[in-house]
């Protein structure tokens, strides 16, 4: 049942890159679909439909930690907006493009890794 769990925030972590990144862009039907996936799924774990399912208390946290990514992806602006006005060739600069590899790809994987982590010990 733990495949549940992890295809859950697989795709609850796929919805939120794609959104907040724009790297994936995925159709309306397709995000629909996934969306009413994660729905029955929620529903299912309070539900209690698995009898070996994690703790409600366990799936908020991991679930509270995709939401972190929102933080993070907002909260990285507010450097990003400082340093252009500092400097404002600093889009051209190789820091800026480091930067950006972990806010948009490194801290999504992160995430996702350390949710496996949990489910899978």
């Amino acid at each position: 049942m733990i495949f549940i769990y992890v295809l859950f925030f697989a795709i609850l972590n796929l919805l939120i890159f794609s959104y907040l990144t724009k790297k994936i862009p995925l159709s309306v039907g397709m995000r629909i679909g996934l969306i009413l996936l994660l729905i029955v799924m929620v529903a299912l774990h309070f539900l209690d439909f698995w009898k070996t399912s994690i703790s409600d208390q366990n799936f908020y946290q991991l679930v509270i930690f995709s939401a972190i990514l929102f933080i993070f992806h907002f909260g990285s602006e507010l450097p990003i907006l400082v340093m252009k006005k500092i400097n404002p060739k600093f889009e051209n600069h190789l820091a800026f493009s480091g930067f950006n590899f972990m806010r948009f790809y490194l801290v999504y994987v992160l995430v996702y890794l350390s949710q496996l982590i949990y489910l899978l010990h």
